[in-house]
């Protein structure tokens, strides 16, 4: 019986040692972790794009400034989907994508999605027969979560290829995902959303949507300072041509912001499911834009 109780408590300590390594080793994750991971998932893409044969010239994205690691949680989810429509091309069960939780996103938990990244790239470069393993990028100190996004986003363009790029159906899922984000805000602060989206008008290019979407922006940081809530911070209008995939990064941003308006009030529910449908233009984004950005004027006046 002695042996069996000393057994117990050795197993306790171990664990009760084991938690509080881990907890300490969490504690010390920085974006400077995150970081070194998506130098490691862009080596990981290349030497996928490599074994595929792609030529093309994947995008850069610019300078990245004043993200939280919201942002970065949110760019890490659209390089999770992306690497599910890889993998779904490859005839893998795609990975689970998820959305950011309720709560204040920490680095730590920024790191644990980016580790979840590497996982499925190397899942696809084992479908792929891929042995070459990566060079082990150095840990670079004192970088911010705008490193961290700028990389994220880096690693976002290489997969276009391996994935295929973002079409208008994807932004356009995620405007309504907005919209019902929205629709769980207005809720809690007593009033209706709008659910009529104005008529849609042909010939719009990607260039019309992003300059809504900067406006919707704009519009939700007068409504978080009316919340008394810290202001998001739009980035300046990228330059050169604008494509789905900015206009999905912006709407990535809006989402993020929207989580931290439903922590700021207290709201636990987690956001519907939207089904991705197919066929959509920049004109149908637009005016869906165009709605969000009604319901959040109503909101900020009421």
């Amino acid at each position: 019986m002695k042996s069996v109780q000393r057994l117990a408590v050795a197993l306790f300590l171990s664990c009760f040692s084991l938690f509080f390594s881990n907890l300490a080793f969490a504690e010390g994750i920085s974006p400077s972790h995150v970081y070194q991971n998506t130098q490691r998932m862009m080596a990981e893409i290349s030497l996928i794009r490599q074994k595929l044969d792609v030529q093309d010239t994947p995008r850069h994205s610019g300078v990245q400034v004043k993200k939280k690691p919201i942002h970065v949680y949110a760019k890490a989810l659209e390089v999770m989907e992306k690497v599910a429509r890889a993998q779904t091309r490859q005839g893998l069960t795609p990975t689970e994508i998820g959305s950011i939780p309720i709560r204040n996103i920490s680095p730590t938990e920024v790191f644990a999605v980016s580790e979840r990244i590497l996982l499925e790239l190397r899942r696809l470069k084992k479908k792929l027969n891929i042995a070459q393993q990566i060079q082990e990028p150095p840990f670079v100190a004192g970088k911010r979560p705008s490193d961290a996004y700028e990389n994220m986003w880096n690693a976002s363009y290489l997969l276009d290829a391996v994935a295929g790029e973002i079409k208008p159906s994807f932004v356009f899922r995620n405007s309504r995902l907005i919209l019902a984000e929205l629709g769980q805000i207005s809720t809690k602060l007593g009033f209706s959303v709008l659910t009529k989206a104005p008529e849609s008008v042909a010939g719009k290019q990607p260039k019309d949507v992003n300059l809504q979407s900067f406006k919707n922006m704009h519009l939700l940081a007068r409504l978080q300072r009316k919340l008394n809530i810290e202001p998001l911070r739009a980035p300046s209008f990228p330059n050169g041509k604008i494509t789905p995939s900015d206009v999905y990064d912006t709407t990535h941003i809006l989402l993020a912001e929207l989580v931290r308006i439903k922590v700021a009030l207290e709201i636990n529910t987690p956001r519907p499911e939207v089904e991705l449908l197919e066929g959509k233009r920049p004109a149908d984004v637009l005016s869906q834009m165009q709605l969000i950005a009604e319901n959040i004027r109503v909101l900020t006046k009421s």
